[in-house]
Parts: C-alpha cells; structure tokens; sequence
C-alpha cells in the first residue's frame, strides 16, 4: 500500500483501481487458496509440510521483492529525515506487541483464567495511548483514530467480517472432518469453489470505484450462510458443505477490496503504511478471537449441537456487522463538491471519482 502510493505521488499519476485491486485479490487469493492447499500437503506429506512450505515461499518473496519493488532511494521526501530511535518508535512498537501478544495468549485458551494476561493488555494499551501522543513519530497515530471514524470503522469492519469468515473456517473444517468423516484433502477441498467465487468477485469489484454496496452484501451474506449451518448434520452431502462455505468465502472477496480502496482513501499518505499493518492486525485478531469461540463451543472435540451454537454467534456477529455498515453514512457518495475527507487524508469513499469510468484519484497531505 505505502510502494502504492508512493509512485503514484512520485508521478504524480493517478492511481488505477484495479492495482488496489491487485493487491487485495492476490492477498484474498492466497488466502483463500490456504485450506485447499493446506488439506492436500497434509494428506501427501503429513502436518509438518504446512510449516515447512513457509522457507521457499518466504525466499521467493525476499527474491521478487529485490528484484521488482521500487528502491527507496526514489520515494518521494514528505518530511524532514528524524533520527532512527524517533522514526521507528521502538517504545511504541514494544508497549504493542506486549497489548497484541497479551490479548492473544488470553484469548486463545479462556478457560485457562489467565486474567491477569487481560490486565497487562489493558495497561499496556493505555500506555501506549499515552506515549504515541507524544512520541514524535508515533508507530500508530492515536490522534488520527481518534479523530478519522471511518477509518476505525473500517478496522471494526474487518474484525467482524474476518471474526465470521475464520470461525467458519477453522471451526467447520474440524467438524467435517471429525463428525461428518471426510479427508482432510477433501475437507480443504470442499472449500476451492467458494475460494475461485471469492477471486472473481474481487476482480470484479476491483473494476467498480463504489464500496457501500459491496460491503453491504458482503455483511449479509454471512447471515445466511449462519442459518444454512443451522441446517447441517453429519449426513449432509458433500454438496451442501460446499454451498455453505461460498457464504463465507464470497463475502471476502467482496470487502476485501472495498474495504483495503476505502482505507487506502481515508489515510494520508504518511500513514498508509502503518494504517494497512493495522488493517492486517484487526484482521488476526479477529481470528484469534475465532479460536476462541471454538474453544467455549467444542471443547474437547467438535460436535453437531457446538456448530449450530456457532452458526447462532455467526448470526448475531452478522447482525452487528450489517448494522455497521449500513448505519454508516460515511459510506455514502457526499453530494457533489461535498467532502468529509479527515484533515490530510484523500477523500473518503466514491465520490472521489467522476465517474466509474475514470480511475481514483489521489490527493496528498
């Protein structure tokens, strides 16, 4: 996002919607592509492969990113340079990482009672609320979140939608492998159709400069998958497992890139760097939060009854999320010549553009 919007600064072009889109379906894609792949590498070389299979593909990243991303010697020059204890905040990324690391290990075991682990998080975070207000360079701009609400909507955006998807994920591949006995390559595949339906719907929105509409449905559509879980025992046919799986799949890659377009327009371009790692936070949070529920609702092992009492938390986390999103009036096109842009930041959703045939523009602070 920061490489993104850095060229299109240092050529002073507009930036295409489709590169957003891009980089939001390669990242769905992957994503996506995940359980598939994961179920045919554990059949064919056992668990250990899903780890190991990191090392070539990390390696290939450090060669690309070498070989094809801008250097830095030509990103353009937006402040003057600060001494690198300032510019890196190492006290600011410390006091998080202890917030982030706190939150997780409680929340990854509740009933562990470490309570003490929520205290921490709950001190660090003031810390750090109280440190970036005067840090020089804050690693995350507190004032920025307090004052810009629909960039911290869209944060709350992502935990919902990503809360739903990874509870649907990790918590219906447990059971259809545990209760209703399929592979684990059948299992991961039972989930490649929603993930090609995801891409496409991503490359399809990646090509729209409007984003309520799609993060709209993408909010609604999980309600339904949650009432199709209702709906599933462990003699249900493969087919059915597949169809309920495109209601969590499809969604994402609906906000995927409305989500990542509406972001990348509410942040000034000093910040869309950090701005996009903590869209990434919000997004792993809610995943560890997933883990969590499945947790309470499985225990020891995953049964029909803790699906559907999982399918009932989808539905009641779809109904927030849906209210969210369609109560939010930020994310509705202004009237013309009206903006509600945050102090520095690109205009905040569609009207940014003239019209659907001309690419998004890009204003700098």
């Amino acid at each position: 996002m920061s490489a993104i919007r850095n060229q299109s600064d240092r050529l002073q072009v507009k930036t295409p919607p489709l590169v957003l889109g891009g980089l939001s379906i390669s990242s769905l894609v992957s994503a996506a592509a995940g359980p598939p792949l994961a179920g045919v590498l554990i059949g064919a070389f056992g668990w250990h492969s899903i780890f190991l299979v990191n090392v070539p593909l990390a390696g290939a990243g450090l060669v690309l990113a070498a070989l094809w991303m801008p250097s830095d010697r030509i990103r353009p020059v937006r402040e003057a340079p600060l001494p690198v204890r300032q510019a890196i905040d190492p006290l600011g990324l410390t006091l998080f990482a202890i917030a982030i690391g706190g939150l997780l290990v409680f929340l990854l075991d509740l009933s562990a009672g470490l309570y003490w682990l929520l205290a921490v998080t709950v001190v660090a975070i003031i810390a750090l609320i109280v440190w970036e207000r005067r840090a020089v360079a804050p690693f995350i701009d507190v004032r920025m979140l307090a004052s810009n609400g629909p960039l911290t909507r869209t944060y709350l955006r992502l935990f919902l939608l990503y809360g739903i998807a990874y509870t649907m994920t990790y918590g219906f591949s447990q059971w259809v492998q545990d209760v209703a006995h399929l592979s684990s390559q059948t299992a991961g595949l039972v989930q490649l159709p929603g993930a090609i339906l995801a891409g496409v719907a991503s490359f399809w929105f990646a090509r729209k400069q409007g984003v309520r509409a799609p993060l709209i449905a993408a909010a609604l559509v999980p309600l339904a998958g949650g009432m199709l879980i209702l709906a599933l025992t462990g003699a249900s046919s493969v087919w059915m497992f597949v169809v309920v799986t495109l209601f969590f799949t499809i969604p994402q890659g609906l906000a995927s890139v409305s989500n990542q377009a509406a972001l990348y327009r509410q942040v000034p371009a000093s910040g869309i760097g950090a701005a996009a790692g903590l869209s990434r936070t919000a997004i792993y949070i809610g995943a560890i939060a997933s883990t969590s529920l499945i947790g309470v609702a499985y225990g020891q092992a995953p049964t029909t009854p803790a699906l559907h009492e999982l399918g009932w938390v989808i539905i009641g986390i779809g109904v927030a999320l849906s209210a969210l999103t369609i109560l939010d009036r930020k994310l509705k096109a202004p009237k013309p010549g009206a903006t509600d842009a945050p102090d520095g930041a690109a205009t905040t959703l569609e009207a940014d553009a003239a019209s659907a045939d001309e690419p998004e523009s890009v204003t700098t602070p």
